[in-house]
């Protein structure tokens, strides 16, 4: 596999996370790491030592040559930036790995709490319905209420007047 512009230029098209993902690790692909390294040197020099045609503005082959010596560094850096890429996410991975444990233990440990809470109202239901089963079972017992009047004790006895005044 050679390192052509279009690697490049899918990675200048990319339009999402994902597909600008998948051109840089495209661009991860042992060929085309040992060709960027290449590339990146024959770049770098062929920028510092081919003059620029003679036409060409000072400015112009200033940004050309710096333009091109930028690319090889970058072509050159794209074997250890790879790795650095891989190892991130192996490390993510791993992480990602050890969250989905995590919650899978959180999830086991709440979904036992949760069966005990249904045991234990289950039992609460059960032991409501024995109880009221044991009122129900018993008999019952009627007597009648105390009576207790206090009215005539805690008032003063009436007074009754004869004759009734006004009764004439």
């Amino acid at each position: 596999m050679l390192l052509t512009t279009s690697n490049l230029q899918e990675i200048a098209n990319s339009k999402d996370d994902e597909s600008f993902t998948n051109a840089v690790f495209a661009m991860c692909y042992r060929d085309r790491q040992s060709a960027a390294a290449n590339v990146g040197d024959f770049l770098a020099a062929f920028a510092s030592t081919v003059p620029p045609p003679p036409n060409m503005p000072i400015d112009e082959a200033k940004r050309a040559t710096a333009y091109l010596v930028g690319l090889g560094e970058r072509l050159k850096g794209i074997p250890s930036q790879c790795q650095d890429a891989n190892s991130a996410m192996a490390e993510a991975s791993t992480e990602e790995q050890s969250a989905e444990q995590h919650h899978q233990q959180a999830m086991a440990t709440l979904n036992n709490a949760l069966t005990g809470i249904a045991v234990v109202l289950g039992t609460a239901v059960i032991a409501a319905g024995s109880v009221e089963a044991a009122r129900a079972s018993r008999p019952i017992i009627v007597q009648n209420p105390p009576v207790q009047n206090n009215y005539y004790i805690s008032q003063p006895a009436p007074v009754f007047q004869y004759p009734v005044p006004g009764l004439y």
